[in-house]
């Protein structure tokens, strides 16, 4: 799945080693302020409905326990399944001799 900038590649099982971080933003526009952040649609019984993680390279993953979504001022929302994971890519675009992350 891709919302603007960012791709969600799935993933069987999240990595060893990674440190949970509080924040559900996961990108910020370099010029309009807008964000990719992650939002729970249903509430579970009991915990957090997803976990955002980072690696020690900067690569965020994320974990939904109860069914949840990226939002985005500009995007349509993405739904995702509970109990699925993703690494969250930043893809770039390239332009003869430099590349530069996709304006959102």
């Amino acid at each position: 799945m891709r919302q603007g900038d960012l791709l969600f590649d799935p993933v069987e099982t999240l990595p060893a080693g990674l440190e949970e971080i509080q924040n559900p933003v996961l990108a910020e526009g370099e010029t309009t302020g807008h964000k990719h952040q992650v939002v729970a649609t249903e509430a579970p019984a009991q915990g957090a409905a997803f976990r955002v993680y980072e690696d020690d390279k900067g690569n965020k993953y994320l974990e939904f326990l109860a069914p949840g979504q990226v939002k985005h001022e500009e995007h349509r929302p993405l739904f995702f399944p509970e109990r699925s994971g993703y690494r969250v890519k930043r893809q770039r675009q390239y332009e003869w001799g430099k590349p530069r992350i996709i304006n959102d």
